[in-house]
């Protein structure tokens, strides 16, 4: 699969936390390392969208159902 490029612009307050993140990651790290890595990261998460099925709310039975929980 191909490398895709990508755009983005940001404001002072995200470049400045994406290069923090950066130094994290290491002296040879680029700015579009740290993105990909930050995508990486979310996309394995469970429960968010790309990542994985989101736990389904199953909510209160019929028969749990009265006053003192009707919102």
């Amino acid at each position: 699969m191909a490398d895709d490029a990508v755009t983005i612009l940001l404001g002072a307050e995200e470049r400045e936390a994406l290069d923090a993140y950066r130094r994290d990651l290491g002296p040879s790290a680029s700015r579009a390392d740290a993105l990909a890595a930050i995508l990486r990261e979310w996309m394995s998460r469970p429960g968010d969208t790309a990542g994985g099925e989101a736990p389904t709310d199953q909510g209160l039975r019929p028969s749990e159902l009265n006053s003192s929980n009707d919102i």
